[in-house]
């Protein structure tokens, strides 16, 4: 059965985290462990630091009264009784209220002192009690992805250990005869598995925890299976390959069969047959195989959706605008997205290069069946370009041509 919607990149964004029901567990964890959680309830600190006065330089501790009536008589100061000195983060005594930087400060022979310049006010390098922290304020807020940085500030509050939002489950479930896991020998006419092995890595990094399957092969009976049990163990499913129109292409049975098909393909190319379907509760996200187009829509969808259940605030995608080094364009009726390499002038303006992948004899590849055109012969690109030296996306409208030398916006892969 043929459904009818296409969405493009913001309307399928927008369905799969309406979509998705969101009632987060939440565990607590040991305050070492709970870098890049997210807050389940807002963090309170439970104590006043610092408890009593401490010195917020090196210096001596003085009481400033003393010091403003009789100026004079500091000379013939005593150590211990009229002064002492007074370490960074050492507790004040209560008999004194000022501290005196000790580069301001010359000790005589007899133990009086001179200072170069006087304290301004009473308190002067002083930290009170709760200037740092007051007890019961918020350390932290509900939804607060936790960086390293915030350690020492839960510490300092007397945290120990942490409630956050349990981690949402990913099934990852590879598809495919042709694939081969990573860990064992290449027979040829095979292709290594790796999207897997990238999702799992980045389901770790947006904050998820992975459960990566062993390769489902071409089977519909097996592929049914996998998804049944897939659907009632994560939060979110990932189908890899097995999209498409091929003869062995299951995955649109399947899902029509278990659960409710939202979309079979996207509005956007490529990963033009990226799916969404509700197995009962539990997002399937159907993702292409071709392992480029793969990473970019983990991003673009995945992620979010991670950080949706998780509650704290989705990531979105920064651009700049940058001038092509060469045209591009797209044939097709719906947006597609080509990779660039983004360069900074010595002018400090930005100049972006699309990459397109060519064959050894000059015929266009992928590109090509996606409806892309350059002129030949401008560049020789491979997976290491578009992997390793990608660090940006051209949005190419359907039927648009960008010519060399246009200002056009380009989405930032990297910081």
């Amino acid at each position: 059965m043929n459904i009818p919607f296409v969405p493009n990149r913001e309307e399928y964004l927008a369905m799969i985290l309406q979509e998705t029901r969101v009632s987060p567990s939440s565990e607590m964890v040991p305050l070492r462990r709970a870098v890049n959680r997210v807050t389940a309830s807002e963090i309170r600190c439970t104590r006043m630091i610092p408890d009593v006065p401490l010195s917020a330089m090196d210096g001596i501790a003085i009481h400033f009264d003393r010091l403003v009536s009789d100026p004079a008589r500091m000379e013939n100061w005593v150590s211990g009784v009229d002064y002492v000195f007074s370490n960074t983060g050492n507790a004040v005594d209560e008999q004194f209220d000022t501290v005196v930087l000790i580069e301001q400060v010359t000790v005589l022979d007899g133990g009086g002192v001179r200072l170069a310049q006087f304290p301004s006010f009473a308190g002067e390098n002083i930290n009170p009690p709760g200037s740092m922290l007051w007890e019961g304020e918020v350390l932290l807020a509900k939804g607060y992805r936790i960086t390293p940085s915030q350690l020492g500030l839960l510490a300092a509050g007397g945290i120990r250990k942490v409630n956050v939002v349990r981690k949402p489950r990913i099934v990852i479930i590879p598809t495919g005869d042709e694939l081969v896991p990573v860990d064992l020998p290449l027979p040829q006419g095979k292709n290594v598995e790796t999207n897997g092995l990238v999702l799992e890595a980045f389901i770790q990094q947006w904050g998820g925890e992975p459960i990566l399957y062993p390769i489902v092969p071409d089977d519909q009976e097996r592929l049914t299976q996998t998804l049944r049990q897939a659907a009632s163990e994560g939060d979110i499913v990932i189908l890899n390959a097995g999209s498409s129109k091929g003869s062995r292409d299951y995955a649109r049975n399947v899902l029509g069969k278990l659960g409710k098909v939202y979309c079979y393909e996207v509005a956007h190319g490529p990963a033009k047959c990226t799916s969404f379907t509700m197995i009962e509760e539990t997002p399937v996200l159907g993702i292409v195989g071709p392992a480029v187009p793969a990473e970019m829509t983990m991003a673009w969808y995945i992620r979010p959706l991670i950080e949706h259940i998780l509650g704290c605030p989705i990531t979105t995608s920064r651009y700049i605008s940058a001038v092509l080094t060469r045209e591009a364009r797209s044939h097709v009726p719906f947006d597609f997205y080509m990779q660039a390499m983004v360069q900074k002038t010595a002018e400090g303006a930005y100049r972006a290069t699309p990459l397109i992948t060519f064959r050894p004899n000059g015929v266009e590849m992928s590109t090509c069946a996606m409806g892309l055109s350059v002129q030949p012969g401008t560049s020789h690109s491979n997976r290491v370009e578009m992997s390793a030296r990608a660090n940006g996306i051209l949005k190419i409208p359907g039927g648009r041509v960008f010519q060399e030398g246009e200002e056009v916006e380009i989405e930032l892969k990297v910081p």
